[in-house]
């Protein structure tokens, strides 16, 4: 709103009034005579105040929801679905699928070369194959540990399921290189890991068998 100058048909006294003010109470302070607006600022008035009479109102702002809470309670899962970023090697620009599959297949080939055939001692093969189930463990529990700061009901089921461990490495995950690496240890190693498993599996049920025969007779 602003301050529209009126003047007084009779005195000619000049003063300031509002441009939506009606037109019969402009009445001159010093006379009481008639004050005169001047048509164009009429206009102006008017056709300002009917535009803000037929302005609608502004709809009410929704409230923002916070997309880790629902009904109130937090949620602990994290939502994310594996994308390839590009990284770039010197001038070329090379996505993680590509450099994933470039690690897979190269270093499967020369992994199952020295672990079956027969290009090293017999004792180097089997430094070879220890080295290789170590490796694999240090690469599983990275997967645990990542599998956990990404979303603590994957870890908890990444820990007590080994078959979601791989599902999360495949599905979940953004770590083509480390999917790369495992892959390949598998390739190389899974007999050897299938084996020394199942050898601890048998070692468990034999001590727990031995332990509770023996709590049984000293009872």
């Amino acid at each position: 709103m602003s301050d529209v100058p009126a003047r007084c048909s009779r005195c000619g006294n000049e003063i300031r009034v509002s441009e939506f003010i009606a037109l019969e109470s402009l009445k001159c302070p010093n006379c009481k005579s008639q004050l005169i607006l001047d048509k164009s600022t009429v206009e102006r008035g008017a056709n300002r105040l009917a535009a803000r009479k037929e302005k609608p109102p502004e709809p009410a702002a929704a409230p923002e929801s916070n997309p880790t809470t629902s009904n109130g309670v937090s949620s602990l899962r994290r939502k994310r679905r594996p994308e390839s970023k590009i990284r770039q090697i010197g001038k070329i620009g090379v996505s993680d699928y590509v450099i994933s599959w470039f690690i897979f297949l190269t270093l499967t080939p020369v992994l199952c070369l020295l672990r079956y055939v027969d290009f090293l001692a017999e004792s180097d093969v089997l430094d070879l194959i220890y080295g290789g189930q170590i490796a694999f463990a240090i690469f599983y529990l990275v997967i645990l540990v990542e599998a956990f700061s990404d979303d603590i009901f994957d870890g908890i089921l990444c820990l007590f399921l080994a078959p979601y461990t791989f599902y999360y490495l495949f599905v979940k995950s953004t770590s083509f290189v480390l999917r790369a690496i495992l892959l390949a240890l598998f390739a190389a190693f899974g007999y050897d890991i299938c084996l020394t498993v199942y050898a601890w599996i048998i070692w468990a049920i034999d001590y727990v068998t031995w332990w509770i025969n023996t709590g049984a007779l000293n009872g």
